[in-house]
């Protein structure tokens, strides 16, 4: 059980946090998930319909919709 408390205190403290989203900004790039969200909305024509963004992380899908 303490090693649990550790771990945990240790993942959320400011610095981890400020890593990681640096890590998640390096991925975003990397995995070009922006450019293939942007062909996904392009290819079903979604760009004027509503989508329920669930689980996309940054939620990248609902910036590239008008709802």
């Amino acid at each position: 059980m303490e090693a649990t408390r550790q771990f945990y205190t240790k993942a959320y403290t400011q610095s981890f946090l400020d890593n990681r989203e640096h890590l998640e900004s390096e991925a975003e790039y990397i995995s070009g998930i922006k450019e293939q969200i942007g062909a996904f909305v392009k290819r079903y024509s979604l760009d004027k319909g509503a989508v329920l963004d669930i689980g996309s992380g940054g939620g990248y899908l609902q910036d590239m919709v008008q709802n």
